[in-house]
């Protein structure tokens, strides 16, 4: 377990960064030289922030599968319930990112995350 410890806080020591590009005012690089005026960039904006707020509240309904079934106290049919929201939020996420993985190979042909 203290070899864990030491893992984890040499991770959180570690620059996160580095290997970022910056402009002179530090921000990045990547959502600056977007063109807004574009219909299609737009749309393929709106299509990424859609999908982003979807994972979110799958990952959201996740959690709340694991605190149902932490919290069913061995009762078989809250438990039931709660493997099925873990199952269905499971796949809703697998589901966005595969979904995330084609507007992106479709629309941008690339599958640079947030860039």
């Amino acid at each position: 377990m203290k070899k864990i410890r030491q893992i984890g806080l040499a991770l959180c020591l570690l620059p996160g960064g580095a290997f970022a590009q910056s402009d002179d005012f530090g921000l990045s690089t990547g959502a600056l030289n977007k063109d807004l005026g574009n219909p299609n960039e737009i749309i393929f904006n709106i299509i990424d922030w859609v999908l982003m707020v979807a994972a979110a509240i799958a990952v959201l309904f996740l959690i709340i599968g694991g605190v149902r079934y932490i919290i069913s106290a061995g009762n078989p049919d809250q438990a039931g319930a709660a493997k099925k929201t873990i199952l269905y939020a499971i796949i809703g996420l697998l589901i966005i990112i595969l979904s995330f993985a084609i507007v992106h190979l479709v629309i941008g042909g690339s599958l640079e995350i947030l860039s």
